[in-house]
């Protein structure tokens, strides 16, 4: 009885040329002739959720309804009915899950994106069982000296048909799946066997590496006995004394803890004086041209801040001459940034090195 007043009121709310049918339990649909636009579909969605708002009079009952509506409009791309079907099913999933709707429109930009990234998480877990992925480092530099301390090691993956894809397009997905974890284990492991041999070389015995884990991996167990670590700002914010606990072991472990892209994160000093860290790795976005006195402002409070707490301060994205000498002069002690050199490979590291590791120009 429910049933047949719903599709009573559907029906009455579109045109007699229209069609609404009842395709499913309670699904039903409607196709809509010479529609010009979006806002012919959405106005007749909108008429239909004001009619199934109203309440249902079923005998002696009175039944509230709530529902959510997608809506495929036609193009080129659709062959048959079942693709105008799937397309509206798609977005009425859609409209379900974001809660702040009872419509949406078919997007197949949207479709298309969501078709992609489920495509890149199949292939990133194929990727690390079959090795694509590689580390290359990018040198730290001693912005008095101008010689090579250090290097940070950065996890490139070249897809066995697409070439090479950008960190800062799998590295999300990566993180949303938790394949991060295996991933940052395995740089963890290659970076620390390189920085053991290169250390073997001439006048390198204080070379050190950086290496960037996650939120996820300091949520696992025994974390300390494996890891060499450099946190961001916006995950030591999220559970807090879980990850103070495990960052002050890791400090206590004689492991050097930076915070990367600070800066950019809930930055709240009261949370950053608890942690026990090494480094504080100034955001790129910050280190602005040379002559607007205005950007450094904040460049110039981080490195007094980080003095104040005895913590050494990195620069990154450092690509001009007048940046190096902005940050000299304000009292930054190292950056990094293809002023200096764009991550390289192990073998280009390591002949790096080997001439002296010198940047001066």
């Amino acid at each position: 009885a429910l049933l047949i007043e719903v599709a009573e009121r559907l029906q009455v709310s579109v045109r007699p040329t229209d069609v609404v049918a009842r395709i499913a339990s309670d699904d039903f649909a409607a196709l809509l002739d010479d529609i010009r636009d979006e806002s012919d579909g959405t106005r007749v969605a909108k008429r239909w959720i004001a009619a199934l708002e109203e309440p249902f009079r079923v005998g002696e009952r009175e039944i509230f309804l709530s529902a959510k509506i997608g809506i495929a409009l036609s193009d080129a791309a659709h062959e048959d009915a079942h693709q105008y079907l799937a397309d509206a099913s798609a977005a009425m999933q859609r409209a379900r899950t974001k809660g702040d709707g009872d419509y949406e429109v078919f997007d197949r930009a949207v479709h298309k994106r969501s078709t992609q990234r489920l495509r890149l998480e199949t292939d990133l877990r194929r990727a690390i069982d079959q090795e694509e992925f590689r580390v290359v480092y990018q040198p730290l530099v001693d912005l008095a000296s101008e010689r090579t301390i250090g290097f940070e090691a950065l996890v490139r993956w070249r897809h066995d048909h697409r070439g090479f894809i950008s960190p800062v397009e799998f590295i999300p997905v990566a993180e949303e799946t938790g394949l991060i974890v295996s991933i940052g284990e395995w740089v963890l492991r290659t970076a620390c066997q390189q920085i053991a041999e290169w250390r073997t070389l001439p006048d390198q015995q204080s070379l050190t590496i950086n290496v960037n884990y996650s939120a996820r991996h300091l949520r696992r167990t025994g974390v300390v006995d494996d890891v060499l670590a450099e946190i961001t700002e916006s995950m030591l914010m999220e559970d807090v004394e879980t990850q103070l606990k495990v960052l002050n072991d890791l400090f206590e472990a004689g492991i050097r803890v930076a915070i990367d892209d600070f800066g950019t994160g809930y930055s709240s000093l009261s949370y950053l004086r608890r942690f026990k860290v090494d480094t504080l790795k100034i955001d790129r976005s910050f280190v602005g041209p040379a002559d607007e006195a205005a950007a450094w402002d904040l460049v110039r409070m981080i490195v007094a801040l980080a003095r104040g707490m005895g913590v050494t301060v990195v620069a990154e994205g450092v690509e001009t001459v007048g940046q190096k000498l902005r940050l000299r002069e304000i009292g930054c002690d190292l950056a990094q940034g293809y002023l200096f050199a764009k991550p390289l490979d192990a073998a280009q590291a390591e002949e790096h090195l080997l001439q002296g590791g010198t940047h001066s120009e």
